[in-house]
């Protein structure tokens, strides 16, 4: 359980979009299922990813590699959704 993960994100930049996509340490690295692109309306990128196998801890994970890299700041919205149980989505960002 907690193993095949769908991650909702909203970005305020595609440099915070690329680095997610890119530069992640010690995961697979994500599979982009679609992108609303409403940066030059509404300044935010809403993307959707398929992040494989891995567990329910995989969110802070990249919230911390995020406030590395000093990105945490052009995240808007951070939802994750197991897909092995029935649940609603989770708020990452949630301290």
């Amino acid at each position: 359980m907690g193993a095949y993960q769908i991650f909702k994100i909203t970005f305020k930049s595609k440099k915070a979009r690329d680095w997610f996509e890119n530069k992640l340490i010690g995961v697979q690295k994500p599979r982009r299922l679609f992108q609303d692109n409403c940066l030059k309306e509404h300044g935010e990128l809403e993307c959707c990813y398929y992040m494989g196998f891995d567990g329910y801890a995989l969110g802070k994970i990249i919230l911390k590699q995020l406030k590395k890299a000093k990105l945490i700041n052009e995240i808007v919205d951070f939802n994750s959704m197991d897909l092995n149980c029935e649940n609603e989505w989770y708020n990452e960002l949630v301290k």
